[in-house]
């Protein structure tokens, strides 16, 4: 784990001006360097830090600000040079087991964490990759609905018994969304149940983006979820 008592000093200061100057992100940089040696999960584990700070700021105020400070932390920690944006749309059934296996290539290339708030899963092609994903260290979360957990055929409890920590809502209404967050970097979000009739037979979509100020939203999210169904 790294110290992150330096970041959060560092991220305190800056927050403040609503931006990072460029000496700043020039700073920033640097620190990342010297502590994390370009490890991703300690890399990762920084910008989780950020994130928490930005959402303090949110509410506090209704300062938007704290959004486009957010961006300039992930574009020091991540330069654009490094990092090519992602924007990439599947469309099923069309794209069928090529959508399914750009899906799973995605978790697959979960290094530190993933974030999973899907109203179902039962397609075992995808059980099977985030359970390699928690095999591998990767921190695994998934919430999902109550009903839909102990369907017949549902994966939620075996990745449950299998040691992946996962919440239900426990509710009266369905938690519907769709939605998972790779690494805190990239955002997989649509219509797309995790299923075999949604990969194979219904008209569903994907979305998959870099975007720092919708992933902060659905971070947000995520972590607002899994504080109420704990």
């Amino acid at each position: 784990m790294t110290d992150t008592r330096l970041f959060d000093e560092f991220f305190a200061r800056t927050l403040d001006d609503g931006r990072m100057s460029r000496g700043e992100s020039k700073v920033l940089k640097k620190l990342a360097e010297e502590h994390t040696a370009g490890d991703p999960q300690k890399i990762a584990q920084i910008r989780s830090r950020a994130f928490e700070k930005a959402r303090e700021q949110l509410k506090n105020s209704d300062d938007r600000a704290a959004l486009d400070w957010i961006e300039d932390v992930v574009k020091a920690l991540h330069p654009t040079s490094g990092q090519a944006r992602v924007a990439e749309a599947l469309f099923f059934p069309e794209d069928g087991e090529f959508g399914l296996n750009r899906l799973v290539q995605y978790i697959a290339g979960a290094r530190s964490s993933l974030d999973i708030c899907v109203f179902t899963i039962t397609h075992n092609t995808l059980r099977d990759a985030i359970l390699d994903a928690h095999k591998r260290g990767v921190a695994v979360r998934i919430i999902s609905d109550d009903d839909k957990a102990h369907d017949r055929g549902s994966d939620v409890i075996d990745l449950a018994r299998a040691g992946v920590p996962v919440r239900i809502d426990k509710t009266d209404v369905h938690m519907h969304h769709k939605f998972a967050i790779v690494d805190a970097q990239l955002l997989i979000n649509g219509s797309f149940n995790w299923t075999r009739s949604a990969s194979a037979v219904n008209y569903e979509n994907v979305q998959i983006t870099n975007g720092v100020a919708l992933l902060k939203q659905f971070h947000d999210e995520f972590e607002r979820l899994w504080e109420l169904f704990g």
